[in-house]
């Protein structure tokens, strides 16, 4: 309850500035757009960037993230517009010219380049960890993309608050038990995880209290299932992999 309100507080304090200053806010966003963007230039992850980039309703949605009122919404509407927002916003960055293939790329993009969300202006990196993750919910870190082939994939439709918990589910189960992210071997006793799950660890340990149980919760072989709970498998994170999760052509300069 304590950390739903400190949640609750953060988010507001973050969002609420600019907009005072700009005199005022849209209605909550429409996500048509961006799920139809999402269906037309996404294949199992794959991201048409240049698909995207010529698409009018693309430039559209992120006008409507910059200027959407958050006031009055329920915690599954919040939540959706935050995974949808940020997933727009990554893109952006790559169309942008940015990139976190780099060192310096990372700088840019998740730290120096700024995007408005709901009048607040801000970094990738400061909408991540000052309003996204304080929502405490796990399950963010499958949903949300940063543009690269080690993240899990893009979703090709929307979250909607109506499906929100089947479709993060969903996204929890597609990444954990996909082998290009994470291997498990209960015969030998370990397993090789994405580094999401070294990052991000203490979220998951007080989802479920201890990261074996918690990759437990979403892995679909029931032998794994039973290995992790018991704490039998020893766990490494892998390398992770910065390239691009799909095509783009950057713009001449």
């Amino acid at each position: 309850m304590l950390k739903s309100i400190c949640a609750l507080v953060i988010t507001l304090l973050v969002l609420t500035p600019l907009a005072a200053a700009e005199g005022g806010l849209e209605a909550m966003i429409d996500w048509t757009d961006w799920d139809r963007i999402l269906r037309e230039h996404v294949v199992e992850g794959g991201v048409d960037y240049d698909g995207i980039a010529a698409d009018p309703g693309f430039a559209a949605t992120v006008e409507a993230i910059a200027t959407a009122d958050l006031s009055g919404q329920g915690a599954q509407s919040v939540l959706a517009f935050h995974i949808n927002a940020y997933n727009v916003l990554a893109v952006r960055g790559i169309l942008d010219g940015s990139s976190p293939r780099t060192a310096f790329g990372k700088l840019r993009f998740f730290y120096r380049d700024k995007c408005v969300v709901a009048g607040q202006r801000l970094s990738l990196h400061a909408y991540e960890h000052q309003v996204i993750l304080p929502l405490a919910e796990p399950r963010i870190h499958f949903a949300i993309v940063c543009a690269s082939a080690s993240c899990p994939e893009l979703r090709n439709e929307a979250y909607v608050p109506a499906r929100l918990g089947l479709q993060l589910d969903e996204a929890a189960r597609r990444f954990v038990n996909d082998p290009s992210k994470n291997t498990f071997d209960p015969g030998a006793g370990r397993a090789r995880v994405s580094k999401i799950f070294k990052w991000f660890e203490d979220d998951f340990e007080a989802a479920a209290g201890s990261l074996s149980s918690y990759l437990a919760l979403f892995i679909a072989d029931e032998a794994t299932a039973e290995a992790l709970r018991d704490g039998q498998l020893k766990i490494r994170h892998l390398s992770y992999d910065w390239s691009l999760n799909g095509t783009f052509t950057p713009r001449r300069q």
